[in-house]
């Protein structure tokens, strides 16, 4: 649908007003129409394309259909009567051609509002590792390097709010740490990192050199990190245990932090490294079980959960924690292949944490 501007046309724009207030939650109709010259609609739906997910990916098998907005995006964006460019904010990218990987990245680099890029990785690319010298004002940047995130074709249209995806870097993580750092400052203004990796550690969390300096190059914009392991067996022969504790010390404005391990006691160690000036507001840690004991031998696992929240609980007794607002604890009822000597005994750990509600705290307990 294509509305001529009201100087070649007969119908009122109050008509063409209403029509499109009509429209206006017709995501799929609004998406073919909007592109259209919109300087004389006085009240544009720009909001609508806030966020969109442009996608070009080519099935085989006769139930899969091939799926390509891209080349149409491009046709539309160049069109001197576009309108939409500066109204997109997040943008989900699945696109298997190189050549047109760049020239969409190109066109949204013309969007001064778009700070979030969730980047599907369908296709073994490198791509994505210079798109932050176009997009320079990114600010929420997202890796899925899995082609299973795009699982139906009829929620490829739009996307009401861009979700950060679930995702796991194997053996190359270090490697895509040591390469944020050779980025230019000015491209490494991030506020919130989410990575979770493949490790086989029983203690500490491996190789953690690399995201120490990362993490100390974005120091002071920083505000939300999330960073955690998912054990794999068959990356138990490429991970050492032996690594430095994870360094929050430069993290100046953390406000939110989430662990994801095994081994609490690395947990203790990353905590133990926050200033006492810290503004930090909540906290999740998530402590999962060790799975090992079963195909590694010189892995056994001799934790006791008691033992390790009795030790967690007087580091955040400290003062650098007395700002935390919110509490998450995600406990298994077991950590490895000991048991706590008794029900009691892990109640005697929380209750050291109950103390805490005396501050207003929130604490939620998942066991």
């Amino acid at each position: 649908m294509a509305i001529a501007p009201p100087n070649i046309s007969n119908t009122p724009t109050e008509v063409l007003e209403k029509v499109l207030d009509f429209l206006q939650n017709d995501r799929a109709s609004l998406y073919s129409a909007s592109f259209v010259n919109r300087n004389w609609i006085y009240a544009p739906r720009r909001h609508l394309f806030g966020q969109i997910i442009i996608i070009e990916i080519y099935r085989r098998g006769r139930l899969l259909k091939d799926v390509d907005n891209a080349r149409p995006f491009l046709e539309l964006t160049c069109s001197q009567h576009s309108t939409i460019l500066p109204a997109i904010q997040g943008v989900v990218l699945a696109v298997t051609t190189t050549k047109l990987i760049e020239e969409v990245i190109e066109v949204l680099s013309l969007s001064k509002a778009l700070t979030r890029l969730t980047y599907i990785n369908i296709i073994p690319s490198n791509l994505i590792f210079w798109t932050s010298h176009y997009l320079s004002d990114i600010r929420d940047l997202a890796f899925d390097l899995t082609s299973s995130a795009v699982t139906d074709d009829a929620c490829l249209t739009f996307y009401r709010i861009i979700s950060r995806p679930t995702y796991t870097l194997g053996a190359d993580c270090e490697e895509v740490l040591k390469w944020l750092q050779t980025l230019d400052g000015i491209h490494l203004a991030l506020e919130t990192f989410d990575l979770r990796i493949h490790r086989s550690c029983h203690s500490s969390w491996g190789l953690s050199d690399s995201l120490n300096a990362f993490l100390g190059q974005i120091s002071h914009t920083l505000q939300d990190l999330s960073w955690g392991i998912d054990y794999d067996v068959d990356l138990a022969e490429k991970s050492l245990d032996e690594g430095p504790p994870v360094d929050l010390n430069a993290l100046v404005n953390l406000r939110s932090v989430t662990f994801r391990t095994h081994d609490l006691n690395a947990v203790c160690d990353a905590l133990q490294s926050i200033k006492l000036s810290s503004s930090l507001e909540a906290m999740t840690i998530h402590a999962i079980p060790w799975g090992f004991d079963k195909f590694i031998k010189d892995k056994q696992c001799h934790c006791i959960l008691h033992a390790r929240l009795t030790k967690l609980a007087s580091i955040l007794d400290g003062k650098q924690f007395t700002g935390i607002k919110h509490l998450e604890l995600r406990l298994p009822g077991k950590l490895g292949m000991v048991f706590a000597a008794a029900e009691l005994e892990m109640i005697t750990a929380l209750e050291q944490w109950m103390k805490w509600n005396e501050r207003g705290i929130q604490i939620i307990v998942h066991v």
